[in-house]
C-alpha cells in the first residue's frame, strides 16, 4: 500500500504550518533538527510550541534567527546550498522541485529568466528551513502520494519587498494556476463571519509545496493519523493546516509490487526479511519543463547541452570545474578528447542542464575556465523511469536503483555511494558487498 499525505487547508497553507502539522503528526523534533543541521546554514534554531485554538491542539513552528539580516537569495544560490548539503536524495530532489516551480512562477511574473530570479521573503533562512524541513518530514513518513483539498485564497493586499501586492500574491496565483488547483468560494459563516475574509491564507511557500507535489482531489485512503500546524494570524476559526495521513488501497504508481527473493541468503545472514522499504525516493533531478509519457512507456523531456573547447587548461583545473558544475545543479559533466586547429590536442567540455539552470552554468564555465564563450543546443531525450528504494541487508540498509518502463521494474542495481558507505563501516571489500547484494536481487 502506498503511504499518502492529504493536505486539508481549511485555513490555507504556509511553510511553517506544513512543518508544524508534520511535527504534530509524529515527526520527531530532534530528528528534524539533526537533519536540518546538514544544510550549510548556521545561526538558526527550530522551536516547536504546543498551541490550541477553539479547543484543537497542534504545533506552531518557529524558526529563530540569531542574527537577522539576510532576507533574500538568488535562485541559483539556493540550488547550490541544497546540492551542497548531505541530506537524503529524496529531500534534495523534492526541495529543488519546490524551489524550481517557485522560480518559474517568479520569472514569468517579473519577465526574467528563472536562473536570474531573486527570492526575497522566500529566500530568507526561515523559508528555506520550512521547505527543506517539510521535505525531511515527507521522507521520514515515507509518503509516496500527495493530495490537496480546495484552497481559501483570501483577499485584500499584503506588504512585500515589491510594495503592496494583491492577495493572492501573483506568484502564488501563477503556481496554483499551472497546477490546476481547486479554490474555495467566498461565503458567510454563522454569525456573519466572512470566509475566507481579508488577508493572505496561502503563502507562496505553501503554494509551491502543493503545486510541486499534489493532485488536487481527496483520495480514497485508510486513515492512519493526522496533524495540525498553526500559523501566526488570529482568525475566527482555528488558523491551522490539517494533514491526513493514510494508506491507499493500491500500490504507488508507477511502481509495481516488488519483493526481494530471500532463498539465496548472504553469508552470516539470520533469516532477515529482505524487502524494499515503503519509502520511495525519486532520483530524477527536478523537472522544470513538463515531461510526456510516450506510447512505449518512456518519458520524453527537453534538456540543454552546453559545450566549449578547451586547449589550455590543466587536468587539475578541469577536475575542479567538473565538481563546481555538478554542485551547481548540472545533470552530467563529461570530457571528450578532440583535435583543434593548429594540430592542438584539446578537451571538449560538455554539460547537460535543465533549461532554467543553463545561464547560470554557462556563466560558471566562462568564469572558472579559459573559455571566452560556450555554445548551447536543445535536445529531446527519452528516459526510463528511475527510482531509489532502501533495502535491509546483513550489512545494513543500502539504496538500490530501479529502472522502470511502462510501470514495470526492468532492472535493480545497488547504488555505488550506499555500498561504499557500508564498505567503510564494515571494513569489507566494496566488491564483496556489491556482489552479495546483486545476488539477492537476482
Amino acid at each position: 500500500m502506498a503511504k499518502v499525505l492529504y493536505f486539508d487547508p481549511f485555513s490555507g497553507i504556509s511553510g511553517d504550518m506544513t512543518l508544524g502539522a508534520l511535527v504534530h503528526a509524529g515527526l520527531p523534533l530532534g530528528f528534524l533538527q539533526k537533519q536540518l543541521a546538514l544544510l550549510p546554514i548556521s545561526g538558526f534554531r527550530v522551536e516547536a510550541h504546543p498551541t490550541a485554538q477553539n479547543g484543537i491542539g497542534g504545533i506552531k513552528i518557529e524558526v529563530v534567527i540569531e542574527q537577522p539580516g539576510h532576507d533574500h537569495r538568488p535562485y541559483h544560490e539556493i540550488v547550490q546550498l541544497i546540492n551542497a548539503s548531505s541530506l537524503e536524495l529524496q529531500v534534495k530532489t523534492q526541495a529543488l522541485k519546490i524551489f524550481g516551480i517557485l522560480a518559474q512562477a517568479e520569472a514569468k511574473i517579473h519577465g526574467v529568466e528563472s536562473a536570474d530570479v531573486e527570492f526575497h521573503e522566500v529566500g530568507a533562512v526561515d523559508s528555506i528551513i520550512d521547505i527543506v524541513g517539510a521535505c525531511i518530514g515527507f521522507a521520514y513518513f515515507g509518503f509516496e502520494e500527495f493530495y490537496c483539498g480546495p484552497l481559501p485564497l483570501g483577499r485584500g493586499f499584503i506588504q512585500t519587498q515589491h510594495g503592496l501586492l494583491p492577495v493572492p500574491a501573483p506568484a502564488t496565483l501563477e503556481m496554483l494556476t499551472q497546477a490546476g488547483a481547486n479554490i474555495l468560494p467566498a461565503t458567510t459563516l454563522k454569525g456573519g463571519v466572512e470566509y475566507p475574509g481579508n488577508g493572505e491564507l496561502v503563502t507562496p511557500t505553501g503554494a509551491a509545496i502543493v503545486a510541486a507535489l499534489c493532485q488536487f482531489q481527496r483520495p480514497s485512503i485508510k486513515l492512519t493519523g493526522s496533524g495540525y500546524g498553526y500559523g501566526s494570524k488570529k482568525l475566527p476559526w482555528p488558523n491551522a493546516l490539517r494533514i491526513w495521513l493514510g494508506e491507499s488501497a493500491q500500490p504507488a504508481q508507477p511502481t509495481e509490487h516488488f519483493q526481494l527473493q530471500t532463498q539465496k541468503a548472504l553469508p552470516h545472514s539470520h533469516s532477515h526479511n529482505y524487502s524494499l522499504s515503503d519509502q520511495l525516493i525519486s532520483e530524477n533531478s527536478p523537472q522544470f519543463t513538463a515531461s510526456i509519457l510516450t506510447t512505449n512507456g518512456l518519458e520524453m523531456g527537453e534538456i540543454d547541452l552546453i559545450e566549449t573547447n578547451l586547449d589550455d587548461m590543466l587536468p587539475e583545473a578541469l577536475g575542479y570545474l567538473m565538481e563546481k558544475l555538478l554542485a551547481a545543479g548540472a545533470l552530467d559533466v563529461f570530457f571528450t578528447p578532440i583535435q583543434m586547429k593548429k594540430n592542438r590536442p584539446a578537451i571538449m567540455l560538455s554539460v547537460m542542464a535543465q533549461p532554467p539552470t543553463t545561464a547560470q552554468l554557462a556563466a560558471l564555465i566562462i568564469r572558472e575556465s579559459s573559455s571566452f564563450g560556450v555554445r548551447v543546443s536543445k535536445h529531446q531525450r527519452y528516459m526510463a523511469g528511475r527510482e531509489i528504494r532502501t533495502i535491509e541487508t546483513p550489512y545494513g540498509p543500502v539504496q538500490v536503483k530501479l529502472k522502470i518502463i511502462d510501470g514495470h521494474i526492468q532492472e535493480v542495481v545497488p547504488e555505488y555511494e550506499s555500498v561504499a558507505a557500508l564498505a567503510r563501516q564494515t571494513g569489507l571489500p566494496w566488491r564483496q558487498i556489491y556482489d552479495d547484494i546483486r545476488r539477492l536481487l537476482a
